[in-house]
């Protein structure tokens, strides 16, 4: 069974919020990228969106997420003296 790391946590958690926004129409996703780098062992997500309302210049945002092997191995070995961050 996949136990969920922190990362996939909050991920998750801010991934719903920002899609009901959107199906809410107060922004539009305009990407999503969910990368794994398998040379460094590290996950980076991001996620962009714009306001729906016509403001000049359009108003953009991206959120980035991303965690390395230390933090990642730490979490799913349960190293007792880790210190996530």
């Amino acid at each position: 069974m996949f136990d969920p790391t922190a990362f996939d946590n909050l991920k998750v958690i801010v991934e719903g919020a920002v899609y009901d926004f959107d199906l809410h129409g107060d922004i539009l996703v305009t990407d999503r990228k969910d990368m794994m780098d398998l040379a460094s062992l590290s996950r980076i997500y991001h996620i962009s969106f714009q306001l729906t309302e016509p403001f000049e210049p359009v108003v953009k945002a991206t959120f980035s997420l991303s965690v390395d092997a230390k933090n990642l191995s730490g979490e799913i070995l349960e190293v007792p003296q880790f210190t996530p961050g």
